[in-house]
């Protein structure tokens, strides 16, 4: 009897501060064009509750006392905004805040977005990169998000001629892609050359290079996740560009005829084809065509419609295609030859549609249907008397729903839960004029559900958990995921956190044993491959400590040290027998591992990173050995500074130790079909020796300017590779008639590279 005395009393008093306190609740948007503001600082002026907006800008004050209060919002680059609320025992306001920007070294900011993340989130091994961050890194051509992320401690790219991203000892597929919350198979364009997003419709990215919490799964590196721009909702705006090589244009505006909302629509195309062309007119030769009809587009939509102030939808899309046309030859003098034509596209496409919905304002729902796919076709016709036909398609494509909620059950707790289902296509056909070679396609579905918690038991601790279950039909693959995440802040400044989590892996890009396929654009070619009954689905095991410090003056330091097992990945031989998904012979299951350690110092939009990894790979009964993408130094230095009168400077250099590769130890002679003698190389153990370690300046000048005396708009200049550093792509080994043998370097961009446009803003 005391003991249920004890809880009744218990329950009373809770129910009677329940009663006498009130609750505020809304969003916080830019005032210039209405965009959300993800992580802006919201509190009670006397400081005695206190949080942060979500990625959606959305807020809850949970058990604020009764009267009269003033809420505080700030944000680094924002004027500060109060607001006085009434608050009435057991009510519910909605204050939505608008903050209107402000030059930074004016008034100082008390509370920044980096000290409201700093304080209410564990982010470990979290990278948050703003748009204005990733513009000022120098690009080849144009400014690239997956060039930019490559300045980031912990990312590797393996050579000047590809984007693709190497985290943390993980290969490039097992970053999960997301883009408003679909799935991007193939992210490149130009072979691997640049990233298919365009960098002016997008609002930010989020990269989780470890411990990524439980409502992200399929991929065991990392999670790249991208948002696009909702779009101007106080009036029509537009950006454009026009460079040597590619030119875009970006407009945004509110919905019309009176409806709450906004829409943006981004576009960019390169004109390789029209340059070359002109080129080839001036220069070119019957023996030196110099034309080449090749080209890239991209096209980037989303809508947003606020039906009412709890509901609002959005539709995303994206678009783009690498084309490459050669239309016969009968001008160029072959007919006795034959004419050949080529059509060759590959390309991406999204859909995203997202339905937001406040049930109450401490629940937060979203739900979501995606459509993506990605494909590769080619077709070759030869006219010679008689046509013959060889095709060549392969792709990957999924349907999926997805539905989130968001429980702000107290002032320390915030429950996510959610459901997620897809339906996935892989295709391989091959064929001739006659012959279907093969025609292959397999269908397959995955289900999953999570649940995680962050829980701030005191100002000075955070405690995140979760968990995540899966079910991946092709193998009948049952999958339990647990996620952890730690902070403890020591002092107001300083924190250290941990976490780990296990992590699956069900569709996978076998690596290819050819090394060099790694180290030029091909990513085009990557063929997925599910997880069946031979071989289980990847998975990791990743263990991150670290520290965290702010100090004044908004400069921040992070230290982070990992590690990581991995354990099922695939690698193959390509263009072997009838392709890497029905020749088992040539796919081979391994196992590896990866550690190191990060260092992450940043003021503003300046940065130093440096990494120290140890990465190695074993595949069946073979030997260890460093992969190629295992750099054991990585040093990243990003300056942005104003010279004044419109002048900016900026300047990327990167340094990395050299990348391991497979030696060449001697020669043997092989007798080939026509009786003639060949020397043939003896390649020395995998991984064994190492390029001379890699390093670049690049360096980029701005000029603001007005342009017909109305818009704004600047005029830049970047030039890649400053120095002219001659950085090893290969070695080419071959011996002579005295038997000596002699090795030649093929380099990466020996040469400066220019590039110059100019940008303007409605």
């Amino acid at each position: 009897m005391r003991r249920v005395t004890v809880c009744g009393l218990l329950f009373a008093a809770g129910y009677l501060w329940a009663a006498q306190t009130g609750m505020v609740s809304g969003f916080v948007r830019e005032a210039s064009s209405g965009e959300f503001l993800a992580y802006a600082s919201v509190y009670l002026a006397d400081k005695s509750i206190g949080t942060a907006t979500n990625k959606q800008g959305y807020y809850v004050l949970v058990d604020v006392p009764e009267g009269k209060h003033t809420i505080i919002v700030s944000m680094i680059g924002y004027r500060e905004e109060r607001l006085e609320v009434d608050v009435r025992a057991g009510k519910r306001l909605r204050r939505d805040f608008y903050l209107k920007p402000q030059p930074l070294g004016m008034e100082p900011v008390e509370v920044t977005a980096e000290r409201a993340r700093f304080e209410h989130e564990v982010d470990v091994g979290i990278r948050h990169v703003e748009l204005s961050e990733l513009k000022q890194i120098p690009g080849f051509v144009e400014q690239d998000l997956f060039r930019s992320l490559e300045m980031l401690p912990g990312v590797v790219s393996v050579s000047d001629f590809t984007s693709a991203l190497y985290i943390r000892g993980g290969t490039m597929d097992q970053n999960l892609i997301l883009l408003d919350g679909v799935t991007v198979y193939n992210p490149y364009h130009l072979l691997g050359f640049f990233s298919t997003f365009i960098l002016e419709s997008l609002k930010g990215a989020e990269l989780y290079t470890g411990g990524f919490p439980a409502r992200y799964g399929g991929a065991i590196s990392s999670v790249l996740d991208v948002e696009m721009k909702a779009g101007n909702s106080e009036r029509i705006a537009a950006s454009g560009e026009i460079g040597l090589l590619t030119s875009k244009l970006v407009v945004e505006g509110p919905l019309p005829w009176g409806a709450k909302g906004s829409w943006l629509v981004a576009g960019r195309r390169t004109y390789i084809d029209a340059i070359t062309w002109v080129i080839d007119k001036l220069f070119g030769s019957e023996e030196l065509p110099l034309y080449l009809p090749y080209h890239f587009y991209d096209l980037q939509a989303k809508v947003n419609w606020d039906a009412s102030e709890r509901s609002r939808f959005t539709v995303s899309g994206f678009f783009g295609d690498d084309v490459l046309t050669l239309k016969g030859a009968e001008e160029e003098g072959y007919e006795e030859e034959g004419v050949t034509d080529l059509d060759f596209r590959w390309g991406n496409g999204t859909l995203g549609l997202r339905w937001r919905y406040l049930f109450t304002p401490q629940l937060f729902s979203v739900l979501g249907f995606n459509a993506t796919r990605y494909r590769v076709d080619s077709k070759v016709v030869e006219r010679n008397g008689e046509e013959y036909y060889y095709g060549l398609r392969s792709g990957i494509g999924e349907l999926g729903l997805q539905w989130g909620l968001s429980w702000f059950t107290a002032p320390e707790h915030v429950l996510e839960f959610g459901l997620e289902g897809k339906v996935i296509e892989t295709s391989s056909i091959q064929e001739e004029t006659d012959t279907v070679f093969y025609d292959l396609r397999d269908t397959f579905w995955l289900a999953a559900a999570y649940v995680q918690d962050k829980w701030e038991p005191t100002p000075f601790w955070v405690i995140e958990t979760g968990l995540r279950g899966e079910y991946f039909s092709k193998g009948d693959y049952w999958r339990v995921s647990p996620r952890l995440g730690i902070k403890r802040r020591i002092t107001a400044d300083w924190a250290i956190k941990a976490g780990a989590g296990l992590y699956y892996q069900y569709l996978c890009v076998p690596l290819p044993r050819e090394e060099m396929m790694l180290k030029i654009p091909v990513q085009f070619v990557q063929q997925w491959m599910p997880a069946d009954e031979n071989y289980p689905p990847l998975h990791s095991i990743l263990a991150t400590l670290g520290t965290e410090h702010l100090f004044p003056k908004d400069m921040s330091l992070s230290l982070e040290a990992y590690f990581k097992d991995i354990r099922n990945i695939r690698e193959a031989t390509w263009f072997g027998g009838e392709g890497i998904t029905t020749d088992t012979g040539d796919v081979s299951l391994g196992q590896g591992y990866s550690y190191g350690a990060e260092v992450f110092l940043k003021r503003g939009s300046a940065w130093l990173g440096y990494s120290y990894s140890v990465t190695r790979y074993r595949f069946e009964d073979g030997d260890w050995f460093y992969p190629l993408h295992d750099s054991r130094h990585n040093l990243n230095i990003c300056l942005a500074l104003p010279l004044g009168k419109g002048w900016n400077f900026t300047t990327a250099w990167v340094f990395s130790s050299g990348f391991p590769f497979t030696g060449q130890i001697g020669w043997y002679q092989h007798v080939n079909e026509e009786g003639e003698i060949d020397w043939m190389l003896i390649s020395g153990r995998r991984g064994e020796v190492r390029y001379p370690p890699y390093h670049r300046l690049d360096a980029g000048f701005t000029k603001s300017f007005k342009l017909f005396k109305r818009f704004d708009a600047e005029f830049y200049v970047q030039v890649l590779n400053v120095y002219a550093r001659r950085n090893v792509l290969f070695y080419e080994y071959e011996i002579d008639a005295d038997g000596i043998t002699n090795r030649e370097a093929q380099y990466m961009l020996p040469i400066p590279v220019p590039s110059l446009g100019i940008r303007a803003r409605l």
